[in-house]
Parts: structure tokens; C-alpha cells; sequence
């Protein structure tokens, strides 16, 4: 699985993203005050936060809602082809705190989610993140989700990220929670917990 691991430490590379504050959401349907999921979620484990209470943000087979003040927005990145995406536009600090998700279908044949904890954080070391951390395995709507802590540098901005990986029905998900390097373990935790105890599947 080592080769995959290298591809899997690319993608979450790649997944963290700097942005700068935007003021306004993007008027399509990837963002709405309620979900139109006819399945619930199951509980989620491993998190301990109050669920998000701003919009809810939709994606392929998912949604989840996020804190008031995060939106889509108006302009996404280019080069950049996100599942789904969000971010805080009251932050002020010149980077804002977003989240993304990348879904890859099918999943690279015979991944789990225990390999990607076993070996995820040597290879996204030697891919230049620094400060790895694999956690705990949490549970979010009744799937396993890999978690691991890093920092990194992106076009010359630091940025502390909080990554969770899960398989469902022969897709890989990638959820990553990008931040200011001032904001702290605690409240990085508090926000991805806030956001994914909310995660639904509608498929």
C-alpha cells in the first residue's frame, strides 16, 4: 500500500489551500439553509463541539453544514477541483480558514482506512509537511475517518491543517480544515468537530 500512501500524501498536499478573505458566496446551489438528504446521520464519536449552525454545504453524496460566518465562495481557485468548499469571510488575517473536500471515485483498489493512519504521516513528511501528527480514528455519520494534524508552507504562507479521510461505497474522501497558524489545537479541533458531527451522507 506504500505507493498509494505516496499518492495519498500528494493529494492531501494539495488539498490545503490558501485563500484570501472573501466578502461574498457564490449564488449556485452548492450551499443552502437546509439539506435535502432523506437519510440522517448516524452519530458521530471522537468530537466535542456544539454542531454548526450556519449554511449547510452540499456535495456529491454529502452534506454538512459549517459556522455562520463561513459561505462557498464567490470565486473558486482555479487549478483546484473540489468536491466542495467553504470558507470563514469575517476572517480578517489575510488567510482564511476554510474547509475542502476532494472525493475521488473509484478508491484505489484495497485501501483502508488503518493503512492510510499506519502510513500517511511518514510520507507526508517526506513530502515536506511538518509537525505530523496521526491521531486517533473518529467516526463521522457512521464511517471511520483516518485524522491527522500537520503544518505546512503553500506559495510562502504557513498554515496549520487538520485532515480526515474516509471510504464509503468505493470512494475516498479527503476533508481538510485549513487555519492560521494562530489559531489553536482546541479551537481547530472544536471547528472540524462542529462541522463534521453535521456530515450526512444522501446516497
Amino acid at each position: 500500500m506504500r505507493t498509494f500512501s505516496r499518492r495519498a500524501a500528494a493529494l492531501t498536499l494539495m488539498a490545503t489551500l490558501t485563500l484570501s478573505a472573501c466578502g461574498s458566496s457564490d449564488s449556485s446551489d452548492d450551499s443552502s439553509s437546509s439539506s435535502s438528504s432523506s437519510s440522517k446521520s448516524e452519530k458521530a464519536t471522537g468530537f466535542d463541539a456544539p454542531p454548526a449552525d450556519g449554511p449547510t454545504i452540499k456535495g456529491t453524496d454529502y452534506t454538512y453544514s459549517v459556522p455562520a460566518s463561513w459561505e462557498t465562495p464567490k470565486n473558486k481557485p482555479a487549478g483546484f477541483d473540489f468536491d466542495s468548499l467553504a470558507v470563514d469571510s469575517d476572517d480578517k488575517d489575510g488567510f482564511a480558514d476554510n474547509i475542502n473536500v476532494l472525493r475521488q471515485s473509484p478508491a484505489p483498489t484495497g485501501v483502508t482506512i488503518e493503512e492510510l493512519s499506519k502510513n500517511l504521516g511518514d510520507e507526508l513528511t517526506k513530502q515536506g509537511a511538518r509537525d505530523v501528527k496521526t491521531n486517533e480514528s473518529v467516526t463521522v455519520a457512521g464511517e471511520s475517518a483516518a485524522h491527522i494534524s500537520m503544518s505546512q508552507e503553500l506559495n510562502g504562507n504557513k498554515n496549520l491543517t487538520e485532515q480526515y479521510y474516509m471510504l464509503r461505497k468505493g470512494a475516498l474522501y479527503v476533508v481538510t480544515f485549513s487555519h492560521s497558524t494562530d489559531v489553536s489545537k482546541a479551537d481547530r479541533d472544536k471547528i472540524a468537530g462542529s462541522v463534521l458531527s453535521t456530515w450526512t451522507w444522501s446516497a
